[in-house]
């Protein structure tokens, strides 16, 4: 429930404090159909249209598809100068880290905090558990402001206590050649959308994966390329046959050529494998079948070149 999720974010931001920063407000959302709503005073939580994040729609109805259940925020001031505590509270564990990738200010690591953490001169952002925080300050270059910030993102590691592993996914996903920093969580079509581009996605039914993951790749054999990998562990191999040949017949029929050659096996045999590879306008999409997952690679110029990559990827 929401109620209790931000009683539980409340009670975790309830200890924070800094000498000379006084807490202006302390207050509740949940997101509901790409709104954020505030919940009543019933826990004591502001419900002044002031404190609404700078969400757009499209954040919002992410976050919920990642599990996002509720939102507390708690703003301190210091003369004309403000810091906003921002804690997201997710379902479980891999949302909260999807929930990160999305929502995260800076990209300069100085020091790794919670689960995964990302900072810049005027912000840090960091995940734990089932957790988003996301701390910023109104003024730049303020070193006093930044010392609070950093004061606050330690409390708040030792508030929560607990720790989660990377999602299992993020194991699957290629390492050479891959762009750091680019392998996000993806738990839906909406996500999908955003990260990654690609013909009838909708297909897919990403909702009904258990673990999905993409990330970028740069890579100079057997050509120059720079592609995209959308990984989907739909956890039953019937599903996935069933996903793969209903999106492979959808691309033939509206979208793309097939290429052929005998690097392709466009089959399914027995061991639940099969691969096509489609040529849209300039570039080519593989679509792989691999038992109870499944592999597209957009991007490539070269048929090939998804070919190669998708033989990176080892079976677990």
């Amino acid at each position: 429930m929401p109620v209790e999720q931000l009683s539980n974010s409340q009670a975790i931001l309830s200890s924070l404090s800094y000498p000379g920063w006084n807490e202006v407000k302390t207050a509740g959302f949940y997101p509901d159909a790409g709104q954020l709503r505030p919940l009543g005073d019933g826990l004591g939580l502001g419900e002044s249209k002031d404190f609404f994040p700078s969400l757009s729609s499209n954040e919002l109805a992410i976050l919920q598809e990642f599990g996002c259940r509720a939102l507390t925020i708690k703003v301190f001031q210091r003369g004309n100068r403000y810091i906003n505590v921002q804690a997201f509270s997710f379902t479980r564990t891999a949302g909260a880290n999807a929930g990160y990738d999305l929502m995260r200010k800076g990209s300069t690591t100085v020091m790794k905090r919670g689960d995964g953490s990302s900072e810049d001169a005027d912000s840090i952002s960091f995940w734990q558990d089932h957790y988003l925080f996301v701390i910023s300050a109104t003024s730049e270059d303020d070193d006093e402001s930044k010392e609070v910030i950093t004061k606050f993102a330690d409390s708040l590691v030792k508030n929560i206590g607990e720790h989660a592993a990377p999602p299992t996914v993020l194991s699957y996903l290629p390492v050479i050649d891959r762009v750091k920093g680019s392998e996000k969580i993806v738990m839906g079509p909406l996500s999908a959308s955003r990260y990654f581009s690609a013909p009838n996605l909708g297909t897919l039914s990403l909702d009904r994966a258990r673990a999905c993951a993409v990330a970028d790749y740069q890579v100079f054999e057997p050509s120059r390329e720079r592609m995209k990998l959308l990984f989907v562990d739909y956890g039953n191999p019937e599903v996935a046959s069933r996903i793969y040949s209903k999106y492979t017949s959808t691309i033939e029929e509206l979208q793309g050529q097939r290429e052929t050659g005998s690097f392709l096996d466009d089959k399914i045999n027995l061991y639940g494998s099969a691969r096509q590879v489609f040529r849209l306008n300039k570039t080519y999409l593989l679509c792989q079948l691999r038992g109870s997952k499944l592999v597209l690679i957009t991007g490539a110029r070269k048929s090939k070149s998804p070919v190669y990559l998708a033989s990176q990827i080892m079976d677990r």
